[in-house]
């Protein structure tokens, strides 16, 4: 079995970490609960004072110099054994460009603090995920990246965002797998959903012994 992941906000839970850096800000009434998933949070920021360069702004410190604090989504790791466990070849396949339009002087490279994310929570470790660092794959556009799962001839691939599944390029013989935590995506959605990497792992998996 070959399983392609996407890495922004599948593995990783930036919703989690998105709600700390919002709350920092202090842009929202400190009174009211703070919104908790990306989808919300983007429409309140956009419709601030000049809120389309706030949430530009944000995005490049979440994806950068932020990623670090990002926890690894719950369930993840409980997946990544068991596809190890069942001798799964994995894939991550990210759709990052090196460097966010906004770091003009390229300070942050996006690629490697991602790369140094998933080594500091022990994907390429042989005894933990197991994961081969030679599987990590970077593309600058959605397309490319649906290319690259063709490429790589994954039976499955697991994202969070249907867009990449629309791409003409995606591969047909490549199972769509939307994970979708927060219920903003599944209801306009034509192939599994999962709301949690727990799920995933029954479905594609199996229950473990």
């Amino acid at each position: 079995m070959r399983i392609g992941i996407d890495f922004d906000n599948t593995l990783t839970d930036m919703d989690t970490l998105l709600t700390r850096l919002v709350r920092e800000q202090g842009w929202f009434d400190a009174d009211a609960p703070c919104p908790t998933d990306k989808n919300t949070i983007r429409q309140r920021i956009r419709a601030l004072d000049d809120g389309e360069s706030k949430w530009q702004h944000l995005q490049a410190a979440l994806y950068g110099p932020w990623l670090h604090a990002a926890p690894l989504r719950a369930g993840a790791g409980s997946f990544l054994l068991r596809a190890k466990e069942r001798r799964a070849t994995v894939f991550i396949v990210s759709h990052k460009t090196r460097f966010a339009r906004q770091d003009q002087a390229q300070r942050h490279d996006l690629r490697l603090l991602a790369t140094a994310w998933m080594t500091r929570q022990g994907l390429f470790d042989p005894h933990r995920f197991a994961v081969n660092p030679e599987h990590l794959h970077f593309a600058d556009t959605r397309a490319e990246k649906a290319e690259r799962i063709a490429q790589l001839r994954c039976d499955h691939f697991i994202d969070d965002l249907p867009e990449l599944f629309a791409e003409p390029e995606f591969p047909a013989t490549t199972n769509r797998l939307l994970l979708d935590p927060t219920g903003a995506h599944g209801h306009d959605f034509d192939h599994p959903v999962f709301a949690s990497w727990n799920a995933l792992e029954a479905a594609l998996l199996g229950s473990p012994p």
